[in-house]
Order: structure tokens, then C-alpha cells, then sequence
């Protein structure tokens, strides 16, 4: 059975994914970000650069977007466009937007420039297929350009067509708003990654989902009771707690935060992030096998492929990853271990693909990178918030305190001014900073 923890702070909103007592997933939310992925801008082509093809677009944030632009493609400076943001700035890197524009809902994605029905990878069954794709183009009138999700199988036709209708229609809204103007604006603001998270994962399996009463009281009744009203009765309201402490979430957090990884067998994993890749190590430590040497150095490999595969995923770690297992003589011991590796990545989807042994022996592998990588939480300025929010939450509620001392070491205070009054008038009390 799964749990949802919801952690509503100033600065981010956190949903921590618990099933059997495990950390399954993190989500975290900077709320300082006015650039989020999935939202939809009505932009004006500001400078195509020949070469790359490619143009940016201005789309009305403080930076232009990246637009890539096929060569088929006709596009003048000074044109409006529609277009979807797709990945996250990144240092130096603009935002990179498309114009093929898609809504998720909770049993289907409606891209309507597409003309393909398209079924997600898990749904294996081919009589299922073949019931599905007769309900959703009954359902849509003939339309495609839907990709069928996970959660669609076992549907009927009333559930499917309720979804068609509301992507149609938020579709609709949107190319109205897009056309009354010319002026670069934002048309759609996504309800951010852990509400579509919720709605589109939801289900029987998850028994309750634990929050802290606040503004996000009213929302997310809203969303849970539009996915089905007996799921009201899952949520729980906390008041007044620390809830990512008090329900063992920061201690869960740890093993994703570590360099050092330690596996159940005694052996050990060690994550290096540099500026070019993400570098991992496989170390035998205490380990000691009642086989021969090849068998030992293979199971312990076999641990740490899974072990690597949740932390990559947990950690968000995008790019380029070079693992070094413990080397093993066995050809057919080395296929086995990366077709392991591999099926354990293929859980989250196609974001990773492992390329196999480098000719020194270390596997290659690259993850397409979405948003934020947990380290990258926490070297921000919003993981400092969080560190005060916390503080002040266990001396007003543990200590009966009305002012907290905090410690301005390593602190921009002048970069969180107003998060800082937002705490204070949240919470009701006074930062002294020493």
C-alpha cells in the first residue's frame, strides 16, 4: 500500500511517495520559478539563427525561449507563435519550447497536432489495445492524436470521453486566448508537477494522503474529488507539525542525499556529480560471498544495478553516468548485468538508455534530463528557506517560542527578504538573525 506526504512551505512544495515504508519517489516544487515545464505561451519570434536551426522566441519572461526549427519549417522574425515550454533553464541555457502543444489527462495526452494514436509501452495486452483504441475514437468522433496512458486500461467509454472533453475543451480555451492578441503572454500555467502527479496516479493502491492544513486545503480536496469522491476519504489533515519529520520523510531523504550508499549485503556504492557527467563506484566492502570470486563480484553487481537505478531516478540525475562495477571476467555475466540494469531504468519510462562497457570497462549510460536534480534543490536558496521554515516550525509549536534565532552563516539574506516576512506572517512570529 502507498502513502502521499504533502510538505507546503514557502519556497517549495515537496510530495514524498511512500509504498511499504519505502521512499518511491520525491517531487519538489520551487515556488519562486515562474517558468515551468508544460506551460503554454503565446510568443513572438525574436531572432532566427540560420546555422542552428533554430530561433528564440520571446514569450514575456525576463529571458528569451529556444525554439528548434525544423528545415521544413517556414518562420519569420516578428511572428506569433504558440509554443510549450518542454525543459527548464539551466544556467547560461534558455528554456527550450516547442510548438507541438500537449495537455495530460488522467487516462490519455491530447496532442493535437498529432495525427497518431499512440499507446504507452506498459500496456502489453493486444486484445486491450485493440479495446481501448475502439473506446477512445468512438469516444473522440474519429479524432487521434491522443497518447493512451498506463491508467487507461480496464476504463470504460464514459471514463475516456470525460477526459477527451476536458483536454478538448482547456485546447479550446486556450487557441481563443492565443488569438486575441499579439503581445508574447503566458496562456496556460501548469497546476505544477506534483498536483499532475496526483491526478494522474491516484488510485485504489494509495490509501491516504497526509498534509498540513493551509492554502493547499482547497485545491487539492478540488482535484481529489474530481478524480473520484470516495477518495476525499483519504486525505488527513495535520495541523501545526513538521510533517516531513514527524512521518520519517527527512530521515528516508538521507540515503538520496549521501555520498556514500551503503547495500544490504554489506557492499557500497560512492556518487560523484562533476560538471561533465555523474561518476558512480561500486566497492565490495564487507561483502564476502560463499561462492567463487566471478559469482560473488556478480551479485554484488546485480545489488548495486538496482541500487543505482533508484538513486538515479530519485535523485533526478540527468546527463551523462559512468558506473564502474567491480570487474568481472564473464561475457555472459556482463550482458546479463547491463540487460538487469537496463529493465530496472525502464521502470520510469524511456528517460535512460545504457549504452553498455566503454573499452575500460565502465558502463555508459544518459538520462534525459526534465527538471532539477535533487542536489541542485539542495545548493539553492529555496533549501535554505526550507532549513528556517522548519527551525521556526518546532520552536513556535514545540517550544511555545514567538521568536527564533537563526544563524546567518553561508545565508544571502538579501535574495530572501520577502520569503522571510512570508515566514514570519505565516507563522506569526519574529527571525533574529545572529
Amino acid at each position: 500500500m502507498k502513502e502521499y506526504i504533502i510538505e507546503d512551505f514557502i519556497a517549495s512544495r515537496k510530495l514524498a511517495v511512500i509504498n511499504n515504508g519505502e521512499l518511491e519517489k520525491i517531487i519538489i516544487e520551487e515556488k519562486n520559478k515562474s517558468l515551468n515545464i508544460k506551460n503554454i505561451y503565446r510568443g513572438k519570434v525574436e531572432k532566427i539563427i540560420s546555422t542552428m536551426d533554430a530561433c528564440f522566441v520571446d514569450i514575456g519572461e525576463r529571458n528569451p525561449a529556444y525554439l528548434k526549427v525544423s528545415k521544413d519549417e517556414k518562420i519569420q522574425e516578428g511572428e506569433r507563435i504558440l509554443v510549450q515550454v518542454k525543459k527548464e533553464e539551466k544556467g547560461d541555457k534558455r528554456a527550450k519550447v516547442s510548438r507541438e502543444i500537449d495537455f495530460s489527462g488522467r487516462y490519455l495526452v491530447y496532442i493535437p497536432s498529432n495525427t497518431k494514436l499512440v499507446f504507452s509501452s506498459k500496456i502489453k495486452d493486444n486484445d486491450e489495445k485493440k479495446r481501448l483504441k475502439k473506446l477512445v475514437l468512438e469516444a473522440s468522433n474519429g479524432e487521434k492524436g491522443f497518447i493512451v496512458r498506463t491508467e487507461a486500461q480496464g476504463q470504460g467509454i464514459e471514463e475516456l470521453k470525460k477526459d477527451i472533453e476536458e483536454l478538448k475543451d482547456k485546447y479550446d480555451k486556450l487557441v481563443e486566448e492565443y488569438e486575441s492578441s499579439f503581445y508574447p503572454k503566458l496562456l496556460y500555467k501548469d497546476k505544477g508537477s506534483i498536483f499532475s502527479y496526483i491526478k494522474e496516479n491516484l488510485s485504489e493502491e494509495v490509501y491516504r494522503i497526509v498534509y498540513v492544513d493551509g492554502e493547499i486545503n482547497r485545491p487539492l480536496r478540488d482535484l481529489v474529488k474530481s478524480i473520484k469522491l470516495e477518495y476525499l476519504e483519504k486525505l488527513k489533515k495535520e495541523k501545526n507539525i513538521d510533517i516531513f519529520e514527524a512521518y520519517g520523510v527527512n530521515n528516508m531523504l538521507k540515503k538520496y542525499t549521501s555520498r556514500n550508499v551503503w547495500l544490504k549485503s554489506g557492499a557500497y556504492i560512492v556518487i560523484d556529480k562533476t560538471e561533465a557527467m555523474t561518476v558512480i563506484d561500486v566497492n565490495t566492502g564487507s561483502f564476502k560471498g560463499k561462492s567463487g570470486y566471478e559469482d560473488t563480484v556478480y551479485n554484488v553487481n546485480i545489488e548495486a544495478a538496482e541500487e543505482i537505478s533508484k538513486q538515479i531516478i530519485m535523485r533526478d540525475i540527468s546527463g551523462i553516468i559512468i558506473v564502474d562495477f567491480i570487474d568481472m571476467q564473464s561475457r555472459k555475466n556482463k550482458n546479463m548485468l547491463l540487460e538487469k540494469l537496463s529493465t530496472y531504468l525502464e521502470k520510469e519510462g524511456k528517460r535512460s538508455k545504457v549504452h553498455g562497457f566503454t573499452k575500460l570497462g565502465l558502463v555508459e549510460i544518459s538520462r534525459m534530463r526534465k527538471e532539477k536534480s535533487l542536489d541542485q534543490y539542495f545548493d539553492s536558496e529555496n533549501r535554505d528557506l526550507d532549513i528556517i521554515e522548519r527551525k521556526v516550525i518546532y520552536e513556535k509549536y514545540h517550544l511555545g517560542k514567538e521568536r527564533v534565532e537563526i544563524e546567518k552563516k553561508n545565508i544571502d539574506l538579501d535574495n530572501i527578504s520577502d520569503k522571510l516576512n512570508e515566514i514570519e506572517k505565516k507563522y506569526n512570529v519574529n527571525l533574529k538573525f545572529i
